[in-house]
Formats: C-alpha cells, structure tokens, sequence
C-alpha cells in the first residue's frame, strides 16, 4: 500500500497544474516540531468528487501535495471524513509522522 500511496503523490504532484487549489482566508502555522497537514474534499457543481492534501512545515513551506477525483457518489460530509483519512495516510507514507491536522468546516 506504501508505494501506491508513493506513486499516487508522486503524479499528482507532476500533474499540480490539473489541481485546483485555493488558499485559505488564513492559515496558522503547526505548533515547534509538527508539521501541518491541511485537507479538504469538494463536489462540484457537475457532481464530480476530488480530495486535496497538502503539508506543510511551520513557516508554511509545502513539503508534499496531492489531490485526487473519486469516482464515488458520496456525499461530502462522507468525503470530508474520508479525505482526513486519505490525508493521514499520505503525511505517513511520505514520512511526515507529527502532524496537525486542519480541514475547512462551512457552516
């Protein structure tokens, strides 16, 4: 499952131009020694799914992104939840092991 994970990251990061990103109003940084994994799910309006992962070090340098379309026909508040995991899972397989974790709630 590691080298998935790997292969995965390591194409939606060639392919970053294809992933739309946005910034957040206002990011705070990870506490001394953490690092700060930020993830968000989205359904468009057509109804296609994506997760977005990044991490990123106190001074908010990036260290490692991705993102990836699901074909799925989950809600987001599941795709919410799932992309926490798939954001864990890919701070871990690229060796990032003290994390904070944040994500977008709307109300």
């Amino acid at each position: 499952m590691h080298d998935s994970w790997i292969r995965m990251l390591e194409v939606e990061n060639k392919k970053k131009s294809a992933c739309k990103t946005q910034v957040p109003v206002r990011w705070t940084p990870p506490h001394d020694g953490n690092y700060k994994l930020n993830v968000d799910a989205v359904v468009a309006k057509d109804g296609k799914r994506g997760l977005g992962v990044i991490v990123r070090n106190r001074q908010g340098e990036i260290l490692m992104s991705g993102c990836r379309r699901v074909e799925v026909g989950w809600d987001v508040e599941t795709l919410e939840a799932v992309v926490v995991l798939f954001g864990i899972q890919a701070a871990l397989d690229t060796g990032f092991w003290i994390v904070e974790i944040e994500m977008e709630i709307w109300p």
